[in-house]
């Protein structure tokens, strides 16, 4: 079986940019739409920008549930591999 390694350091690290990446996304600039004028293609825009708005909302909540999952994946080896440490050196 192979050796599992984790550096709550690097895993926080990562979690972060993954976080800072979610506030990138998340004040993105808004799209406004035409209501002034009836072109053709108007409605089919407006579908087409609330619909990126819906994903871009789905990816901000999956990228953030990763960096939260990271964060605490992290945390969790960290606490068996002190509780282990603490075990062997009967503290």
């Amino acid at each position: 079986m192979g050796t599992v390694k984790s550096n709550q350091e690097v895993a926080h690290t990562y979690a972060s940019q993954l976080a800072n990446a979610c506030q990138t996304l998340s004040s993105s600039a808004t799209v406004s739409k035409d209501t002034q004028t009836n072109l053709a293609g108007n409605t089919r825009c407006h579908e087409a920008i609330d619909k990126s708005a819906t994903i871009l909302t789905q990816i901000t909540s999956a990228v953030k549930t990763a960096s939260d999952n990271l964060h605490s994946v992290a945390s969790d080896f960290e606490a068996v591999f002190l509780n282990r440490i603490e075990s062997a050196t009967g503290k």
